[in-house]
């Protein structure tokens, strides 16, 4: 008896990439597995796990049919199947003789993951689209498996959970399912938002290139500014009665927060020393709004409202910056420099947390994190949008109602709070929850974590404790460096990089309404050999001009998805509409853009 068919396999999709993260040692040097178990390759099917009997004595095969026929009936040539455990993988061969071909394996157990490699044959591995990801079983997000959902028929997906693994280890395999569910949960809110900002992103980045060029590199905050301790404040309801604890100890820790809890916090004395932003809505705009704004220094995400970054220029401020993925800020980054990474869980006090972990020496303290809706409120008291609703109110449509409006727009989900008073949250605040808890999962010793919330929910992972308590015999904090504006002397080749964008932009819109015009004719026609000669040839065209594509292809992520993700590929020509009327849309915006970098001031 030998693992000649596992290591075959092993090589075979490392070879290939299959591997969604780094193998685990323990596959990679398999002896210890071998020893323990090759007894149980002896006898083929029967694999135990803590008493539990993985596959039918009698006859595997017949079972696994039967398994796959409650997740799918018919050709599965069309089915992306997602196994979170498979045992043997038995199922995996079934599923291989119903057509199916591409198979995502998550699997948390090494072991039954190295046996499983070496009964599945090498000539059915070379023919199979397989997948794997080795989970760890704590800690993981299964963020790393994101890249192959991306482009699926989500109608497409089948899901398959090996009930014997389930039940031999249910510390392993039931997290595990709920975090699959909530990461397609997730996924559907990211593509909800996608289609909901499509039209916002490539405006801001186009309209905010002249105050990009000169805002200073966010990596440079993380190499130069140096502190034990920082204080992260949201604009939670309970970010008001924090207030006379960060006065008492604001020469202490240097002080982040989110733009809604700028105005806030500037009203009751107290000036952060960096602000975050990264909110694309026309709506967030008033989060700058008070004669303090020049005093911090202000980290934008480049697709931020551009009325944000215009205002706080004209008036002296200084402005930091991160990268964004989207192409008008990759051809930008070609003059302006890499500007350094950032990570993102949903909300810019993710933001604000992810930078002040990576400067923090001793604490990372949160504020005004509620995460919930202690006493019946959505935000603290003065915060902008608050007051615009405020300024609307009349007797029928109270503050109140507003409150009430917002606190049940969702389903609500009760949580443990650190007053041990009863609240709710809702699933868009525990996308948050979630990802504050995962890091403190993924953290080290410094800097510590703690949440001095007053109210609000309590974060597991996070040590709880008052301000007073944290920085009663804390130093004072060193000042923060004095970051000078940026002054580039770049705009001219920007502006050339634009122009030339232009004409591609514009080739690219007039090939898209021709290929209208001749989907048109092949409805009529569908074998007219000039007619497909033509798209073929403009085909070709689109792919020599791919920057500017990419760039189109933003503003029509609405029409892209429902043609990837939801499978609807009955019109293709509302396709190319989307494409031209984003073409047309760009052409404006790259022209305002380059109006702006060609005017001095």
């Amino acid at each position: 008896m030998n693992a000649g068919n596992f290591f075959q396999n092993l090589a075979s999709l490392q070879a290939r990439g299959a591997f969604t993260a780094p193998v685990p040692a323990d596959l990679l040097s398999p002896s210890v597995l071998w020893r323990n178990r090759a007894s149980a390759l002896a006898a083929g099917g029967d694999y135990q796990e803590n008493g539990i009997l993985y596959h039918s004595r009698r006859d595997p095969q017949r079972e696994a049919r039967r398994q796959l026929e409650s997740v799918f009936q018919g050709d599965g040539s069309q089915v992306s199947l997602v196994c979170i455990g498979a045992g043997l993988g038995y199922l995996i061969k079934a599923a291989f003789a119903a057509g199916v071909r591409d198979i995502l394996l998550i699997e948390p157990h090494i072991e039954t993951l190295f046996y499983l490699l070496n009964a599945i044959e090498p000539q059915l591995l070379q023919s199979l689209k397989l997948t794997v990801h080795c989970a760890v079983p704590t800690t993981d997000t299964l963020e790393d498996i994101l890249p192959w959902l991306q482009g699926k028929n989500t109608a497409s997906i089948r899901i398959y959970q090996h009930r014997a693994a389930f039940q031999a280890f249910p510390e392993l395999y039931l997290p595990l399912a709920e975090r699959f569910k909530n990461l397609l949960e997730k996924r559907a809110i990211n593509q909800a938002t996608i289609v909901k900002f499509q039209g916002l992103w490539n405006r801001n980045i186009l309209l905010n290139s002249k105050a990009l060029l000169r805002a200073i590199p966010y990596s440079r905050l993380l190499s130069e500014i140096c502190c034990d301790n920082i204080v992260v404040a949201g604009a939670g309801p309970s970010l008001g009665d924090s207030i006379p604890q960060l006065l008492k100890h604001r020469k202490k820790f240097l002080l982040f927060a989110a733009d809604t809890a700028f105005i806030p916090l500037a009203r009751g004395g107290v000036i952060p020393d960096l602000v975050f932003s990264a909110d694309p809505q026309f709506l967030n705009h008033y989060f700058v709004w008070h004669k303090s704004a020049v005093e911090p220094l202000w980290v934008i995400d480049p697709v931020v409202v551009h009325h944000i970054p215009h205002f706080l220029l004209a008036r002296g401020a200084r402005l930091a910056a991160w990268n964004n993925v989207f192409m008008a800020d990759v051809l930008l980054r070609e003059i302006s420099g890499d500007r350094g990474e950032i990570a993102h869980g949903g909300s810019v006090s993710t933001n604000a947390f992810d930078a002040a972990r990576k400067i923090a020496k001793r604490n990372v303290i949160l504020v005004g994190q509620d995460l919930s809706f202690p006493g019946k409120t959505a935000h603290t008291k003065g915060a902008a949008l608050e007051n615009m609703v405020f300024l609307g109110t009349n007797r029928f449509q109270r503050m109140e109602a507003h409150n009430l409006k917002q606190m049940n727009a969702l389903p609500k989900l009760p949580v443990a709070t650190v007053s041990g008073e009863p609240a709710f949250t809702n699933a868009k605040l525990k996308v948050f929850i979630d990802w504050f808890e995962q890091q403190a999962l993924l953290g080290s010793a410094a800097p510590r974590l703690c949440n001095a919330t007053l109210r609000g929910v309590k974060l597991r992972g996070f040590f709880h404790a008052t301000l007073d308590a944290l920085l009663e015999d804390t130093s004072a904090a060193p000042p923060l460096p004095m970051f000078a504006g940026q002054a580039h002397l770049k705009d001219d080749k920007l502006a050339a990089i634009f122009r030339e964008l232009r004409r591609d932009i514009r080739a690219l819109r007039d090939i898209y309404r021709d290929n209208m015009i001749l989907m048109d004719k092949l409805q009529q026609q569908p074998k007219d050999r000039n007619v497909l000669d033509r798209l073929a040839a403009n085909d070709q065209e689109i792919k020599k001009r791919k920057k500017a594509n990419d760039l189109l292809a933003l503003n029509a992520q609405s029409v892209i998805l429902r043609i990837t993700e939801g499978g609807d590929v009955s019109r293709p020509e509302e396709l190319y509409l989307a494409m031209a009327r984003s073409a047309q849309e760009q052409d404006l915006l790259l022209k305002k853009a380059i109006h702006a970098l060609e005017y001095r001031f």
